[in-house]
């Protein structure tokens, strides 16, 4: 765990517009119609519309904040050492209103400090027994399920997963009502909570989207970077093809800012993320209610029934992907991309039902992968050990995905 969090020492820089005018200490700020930057020294004005950028890199990486910086000590981060840190010196995913969650909500939850192991604990209770359910025909009966020991658990984390989104919906529209929203009158800054403020959705239609975006935009994508980078460790020749086709567009140096354009022309990492998601799709099956009759080889399926496509299944069938169980990135080049049948790779689904977040995702996979691979070499920790696949909704190891790391130059 704790070398997960300092991993996050790898983020660089974000960017936001100042609400109101702010006093400040040395940052690094961008005027919208200066493209010059400029130190700004203690105890300057910035004025409200300027936008700031900070240097989360520069912050994790100034010894005053931690000490022999470019030095790889998780034990920075161990509870006895917490109270070394100080305040807004370890912004992975930015502080405050704008942190990781509100980048959807708006809101000000302060999610990294008051987070609570209570609600990821029932998410992950709630994902299990709703997965074997799917696989029980004698579970999938209310009657005989509401008498199991299960069931009791199931009720208990459906309500704390009710509740957890309440506070961000409240206070959402506490916002709106104040008009304390970023860029409020901006139609191009409108985040997804804005869309559903504005729709006539029930409150219940409100959370449960909520509570889709925070599964959706946090579960799936960390299950695609997990099964990668362990893939990597397994195979240096693809993580050295990595590697260089990272080089040959942003240069050796380890803090080059990566553009949306720079992760469009990774093409190589393309292939590789999407062998991951062959090899391990984030979603392993899906289920659809067929809306009208359908044959096949000869036995009709009536409409109305639930049926479940299963994606892991599809992946690792011999007709459609050769020696399924070998992680071959190749098999996605351009060259040999009508060898894929279609329907037969369908990691976030097909049709008018698939990933509405599948575009964003592969972003967010792609810009976390490269600021890891070129600042870390991947290896092996343990060279006889087989993930034991689970599916909590999304597909996990049961026993883990140790990956050794070392500094990388270069």
């Amino acid at each position: 765990m704790y070398l997960l969090i300092y991993l996050l020492h790898m983020c660089s820089l974000f960017q936001i517009h100042v609400v109101e005018n702010k006093k400040t200490n040395n940052v690094y700020v961008k005027e919208k119609k200066n493209k010059a930057w400029n130190e700004i020294a203690n105890g300057v004005t910035i004025p409200k519309g300027t936008e700031v950028s900070i240097a989360i890199y520069a912050t994790h990486h100034d010894e005053k904040n931690f000490p022999n910086p470019n030095i790889f000590d998780p034990d920075r981060f161990l509870p006895e050492n917490a109270d070394k840190i100080q305040p807004y010196t370890f912004l992975p995913f930015t502080k405050g209103p704008r942190d990781c969650i509100e980048l959807i909500t708006n809101v000000r939850t302060n999610f990294q400090e008051t987070s609570d192991k209570g609600y990821l604990n029932a998410r992950s209770t709630y994902l299990t027994i709703f997965m074997n359910r799917a696989y029980s025909s004698l579970k999938r009966s209310e009657l005989y399920f509401s008498h199991t020991h299960e069931y009791k658990i199931y009720k208990k984390c459906i309500d704390i997963l009710k509740k957890f989104p309440l506070p961000i919906i409240e206070a959402a529209k506490t916002a709106r009502k104040k008009k304390n929203i970023f860029d409020g009158e901006n139609e191009s800054s409108r985040k997804v909570v804005d869309f559903f403020l504005d729709s006539d959705i029930s409150e219940n239609e409100f959370r449960d989207n909520i509570d889709m975006f925070i599964v959706a935009g946090h579960d799936t994508p960390g299950s695609g970077i997990a099964f990668t980078l362990y893939e990597l460790a397994q195979n240096s020749v693809v993580q050295n093809k990595l590697l260089d086709e990272s080089i040959s567009l942003l240069g050796k140096d380890p803090d080059a800012v990566v553009t949306l354009q720079d992760i469009q022309n990774m093409t190589y990492l393309d292939c590789v993320l999407k062998e991951t998601l062959r090899k391990y799709p984030s979603v392993p099956s899906y289920e659809r209610t067929l809306e009208e009759d359908i044959t096949i080889d000869g036995i009709t399926i009536p409409r109305g029934t639930e049926v479940a496509i299963s994606a892991y299944a599809i992946h690792h069938d011999e007709d459609y992907f050769p020696k399924p169980d070998v992680y071959d990135p190749d098999r996605f080049l351009l060259e040999n991309s009508d060898k894929i049948q279609p329907y037969s790779y369908i990691p976030f689904s097909k049709g008018p039902r698939d990933c509405i977040g599948k575009t964003i995702a592969m972003l967010v996979m792609k810009s976390i992968i490269t600021k890891i691979l070129r600042n870390f070499e991947l290896l092996p920790a343990n060279t006889t050990h087989t993930p034991e696949l689970t599916c909590e909704f999304v597909l996990k190891s049961a026993n883990g995905l140790p990956v050794k790391i070392l500094r990388r130059s270069l």
